[in-house]
């Protein structure tokens, strides 16, 4: 029994791997002194050859590291599977390669059938926390304070070792000798249970506050946004940023939930769009300084300004969507999606490609008529766009001969959108857009062509609709235009006039003043967002205010680094950006954009405190363009936290 215990001392993984010399000194030491004490208390038995190898233990150990590892048990099960293998097969003609096949063949459905789990329950026990050891309570309470009730067992094993309660484990060592713990007691937490954490969120320099997590950070970077929405009670969009240590602790965006551990500092920043309204001013009809209209008002008012953006009211003679970002594949009709459907299961099988003809003629043909939903010429990259997300739906549709697989799906769909073009001019169907591209109309010397932008170019005529009715329109609209608060009347009767407009400039090419005098809504600030909507299906305002918002940390970067006469004149609009909120601070940006691209900014933008109408005919009567900035009487009105621009 002395020997079985000194055997396992010296192979004990926990004890022989430890770096130290001095154990390794402490081994023989106790090596001699078991031999000794076995000659004192056995003199009758002789010493046998495992006691002579039991001596270089301490050396194998300095050399080979823990002994454990080279058990030559595991070895034997090795080979045992190859002396089995050998007895079965009865041939030894290249054995080798013979037994080599069966290992990996062995190797392979072991990995895919017997995937053992990192942890392996037989039994367990509900049990509340109150019935647990006050110490055990505390400690879990303490580590996880959301949890009411654990799971206890007897046995469990972990990444193939077994544990027990009442079983003893070597937990470190104290002056060379092994120290042991006795397990208690074995719980089971849930695995995705994660301590508490706590967190440091500022929202300004006064305003600082504590976020306390009992089920720890979140898993992800949604769920810690709708923690702080939820307990901040924060509304509108906002930007969570983190402090990198690796930076001297300036803040960065946070794009990733690995970035937030515990008692981390995270910052809180608002991004409510604040919008500039620009409003376009007649200066023959201004008879006071020009008052803020209706929606600059309300928006006006504070700081926090959202901007709501009309329903979309689009009628059905013009597209009212732009290109998507990820092109859909339309539904196809029900026999094809059964070939589809078939083709891409074989595909999936065996790498079979599906080649018939009288389903690609079908497939071309539906999404000629998607695209020309959004376009009638589609540019390379959209085409290429649609071929990419066809392949990615249905890889069965591959090119056998492209090196992509895609380009033939190219070239396909670009001829059917050339014949489908044909095929609706050809049925004398009322599509301006195509009429204004054939060889005869394209000869026509002066006549515009379309813009890759222009997405509504020149739109059919609404159904129903004739010239004569619509020039009806145009008169009353001159009549609604009189009228004050009448912008919904105005917009309804703009929409439907949009293709005779749009024919009206495009192929007559009017002078700006010929314009104004048949359509003078279309001056006013609405029409003219609403218009550029019409045309691109974009948002005018809007995509620029965001797109001005997400180049501003590089244009102040830029702004900064300049020098000469212009840095000495964006340096003070720099200094007082701070001042501002989102309203102001755009208006800076644009200011020093216009001085950093060399341009004088007292020639393009005026401002004015509380101007008459004879002033701004003075100064502004012989400009082509000038945005004029009214500031209000800051002794007579509330101040506000945004200006008035407005187009001369």
């Amino acid at each position: 029994m002395a020997d079985a215990d000194d055997t396992e001392r010296h192979c004990g993984p926990c004890h022989v791997s430890s770096p130290y010399r001095r154990k390794h000194c402490y081994l023989d030491s106790i090596i001699s002194e078991h031999r000794s004490r076995f000659l004192d208390v056995f003199p009758q038995h002789k010493l046998i050859p495992k006691h002579h190898f039991l001596e270089h233990y301490p050396q194998l150990i300095r050399e080979f590291g823990p002994l454990a590892a080279l058990w030559t048990m595991r070895f034997e099960a090795k080979h045992s599977f190859f002396k089995k293998v050998v007895r079965h097969t009865g041939c030894f003609r290249n054995i080798l390669l013979s037994l080599a096949n069966k290992h990996q063949l062995m190797v392979a459905y072991h990995q895919s059938h017997s995937v053992k789990p990192s942890l392996a329950v037989t039994k367990t026990t509900e049990v509340s926390l109150d019935v647990l050891k006050d110490d055990l309570k505390d400690l879990v309470k303490c580590r996880f304070p959301a949890v009411t009730a654990v799971h206890v067992a007897n046995n469990v094993c972990s990444l193939g070792t077994n544990y027990a309660v009442g079983m003893l484990l070597c937990c470190g060592s104290t002056a060379g000798l092994p120290d042991f713990s006795e397990v208690l007691q074995i719980m089971l937490l849930p695995v995705d249970m994660a301590p508490s954490a706590k967190l440091r969120i500022i929202f300004g320099e006064d305003d600082v506050r504590k976020l306390l997590l009992p089920a720890g950070i979140p898993s992800t970077l949604q769920d810690l946004n709708d923690v702080l929405r939820e307990t901040f009670d924060i509304t509108g969009p906002f930007t969570v940023m983190y402090q990198d240590m690796d930076f001297d602790g300036q803040f960065f965006t946070l794009t990733s939930i690995e970035e937030v551990q515990d008692k981390a500092n995270l910052k809180v920043v608002k991004t409510e769009p604040v919008i500039l309204s620009l409003t376009t001013v007649d200066m023959s009809e201004v008879e006071s300084p020009v008052p803020l209209s209706t929606e600059a008002s309300s928006s006006s008012s504070g700081c926090d300004t959202i901007l709501l953006s009309a329903p979309d009211e689009s009628g059905p003679s013009y597209r009212s969507k732009p290109w998507p970002f990820k092109f859909e594949i339309p539904d196809f009709s029900y026999d094809i999606d059964l070939a589809l459907e078939a083709g891409k299961q074989a595909y999936e099988n065996d790498g079979t490609l599906l080649n018939n003809p009288s389903v690609t003629s079908s497939i071309l043909e539906k999404l000629a008529e998607t695209i020309f939903g959004f376009t009638a010429y589609p540019t390379g990259v959209q085409i290429l766009a649609v071929a990419e997300a066809l392949i990615e739906k249905y890889p069965c549709l591959k090119e056998p001969g492209s090196f992509n697989g895609l380009y033939g799906w190219q070239q396909r769909i670009k001829y059917k959108m050339g014949n489908y073009r044909a095929k609706l001019r050809g049925r004398q169907l009322a599509i301006p857009e195509l009429e204004v591209n054939t060889l005869k109309r394209r000869c026509s010397k002066g006549f515009k062509r379309a813009k890759k932008a222009e997405v509504n170019y020149l739109p059919p005529l609404p159904f129903g609709e004739t010239e004569e009715t619509l020039e009806k329109e145009r008169l009353d609209l001159l009549k609604e235009i009189k009228k004050k608060n009448n912008e919904r009347a105005i917009n309804e009767k703009m929409e439907k006039s949009f293709a005779m407009r749009r024919t009206e400039v495009v192929k007559d090419c009017p002078a700006i003043q010929d314009l104004l005098e048949r359509w003078p809504s279309l001056f006013c600030e609405n029409q003219i967002k609403e218009e550029f909507k019409r045309i691109t299906t974009i948002h005018l305002e809007r995509t620029f205010l965001s797109r001005l918002d997400g180049y501003t940390t590089k244009l102040l970067e830029i702004f900064r680094r300049k020098g000469g006469t212009a840095g000495t004149k964006i340096k003070p609009m720099l200094d007082s950006l701070n001042e501002h909120h989102v309203d102001g601070r755009r208006d800076i940006i644009i200011r020093c954009l216009v001085e950093y691209l060399g341009e004088s900014g007292e020639e393009l933008i005026k401002d004015y405190q509380d101007v008459s109408q004879e002033a701004l005919k003075e100064h502004c009567g012989n400009h082509m363009m000038k945005i004029i900035v009214i500031h209000p009487n800051v002794a007579q009105e509330k101040p506000r936290s945004r200006e008035r621009v407005s187009h001369h």
